[in-house]
């Protein structure tokens, strides 16, 4: 990431860059990575053994989306700025910054879990998120094929297309492994070069947030991954959660759950017509903020876990 700000600085990477390479990360390196990833790990015998905790990281949002739409009224969040507010404190970057750095911090066994989480906060995103967004913009949202298309992306389809492999008992040709692992390398060091890049043109008005964009990063930060972790700590203590994975998916949904502000919030503020200037400050600082406190999260649930 400091790379990517120093390159970022000295205009060798410039926003001109910047679009195609969040574009080979996105349909390229995060798919090879997923597929792989499931294909190793994925099996019928940890999906049956996860039974209905498939459903905590959408119980989770929904929960989480209910909240953003009570602390906007309690706080009073402007109207034009509700609907931005609802997205950044319940939806988390899950994929393009949540994968490269739950793999960076758990290893290869963390893939198949953000596999589980991130389609939820997509479909999440496309459904409530836009509709939310497009009101604050007063546009009209109706669903549609194109929702439909932005939920179903490469990433995701990667992920059910390296699932159904694993599932079959189907492999790939050792040399198409190999190469699809060379392309998976690049998501780690692309996205961080990427999110460098993007702290590098923030300006000094960056942290002009206001109370809209100090609670809604308080909910992201804070509320967010602590009411994910509750949710999952309840259920293994009910029983729900007694298998040897645990670990892992607790530790996974918590950080994906704390994870920064979607990219896709700050490009449909504009689209739609919302307060896009806050969205791009809110997308710059919690970046920033991510990476001084994802670490302490992940010191956290090696306690906690």
């Amino acid at each position: 990431m400091a790379l990517g700000y120093l390159l970022g600085r000295t205009g060798l990477l410039a926003e001109a860059v910047e679009e195609p390479l969040s574009r080979l990360t996105i349909q390229a390196a995060i798919p090879c990575t997923l597929f792989l990833s499931c294909l190793r790990y994925m099996r019928m015998e940890l999906l049956q053994s996860l039974g209905w905790l498939l459903l905590l990281p959408l119980l989770s949002m929904l929960i989480a989306w209910g909240l953003a739409l009570g602390a906007s009224r309690v706080f009073r969040i402007p109207k034009r700025q509700r609907g931005l507010f609802c997205v950044v404190f319940a939806l988390s970057n899950s994929i393009f910054i949540g994968l490269p750095l739950c793999q960076s911090f758990y290893g290869d066994a963390a893939p198949p879990f953000v596999t589980l989480y991130f389609p939820c906060n997509t479909l999440m995103f496309w459904t409530l998120g836009v509709a939310a967004l497009s009101a604050d913009g007063g546009k009209p949202y109706k669903l549609g094929w194109d929702t439909v298309r932005r939920v179903f992306s490469p990433p995701l389809v990667a992920a059910i297309i390296g699932s159904v492999f694993a599932l079959a008992g189907w492999g790939i040709p050792e040399f198409l492994e190999t190469a699809m692992g060379y392309a998976g390398g690049l998501t780690t060091p692309l996205s961080l070069l990427i999110v460098g890049a993007i702290l590098s043109r923030t300006g000094r008005d960056v942290f002009r947030l206001g109370k809209t964009g100090a609670v809604a990063l308080a909910g992201r930060f804070l509320l967010v991954p602590a009411l994910t972790l509750g949710l999952c700590l309840l259920a293994r203590r009910l029983g729900l959660a007694d298998i040897p994975e645990a670990p892992m998916m607790i530790s996974v949904f918590t950080l994906e759950a704390a994870m920064p502000v979607m990219n896709q919030a700050a490009i449909m503020s504009r689209v739609t017509g919302a307060d896009h200037a806050l969205g791009a400050r809110l997308l710059a600082v919690s970046c920033l903020f991510g990476f001084v406190l994802l670490p302490l999260w992940v010191s956290a649930l090696e306690r906690i876990v």
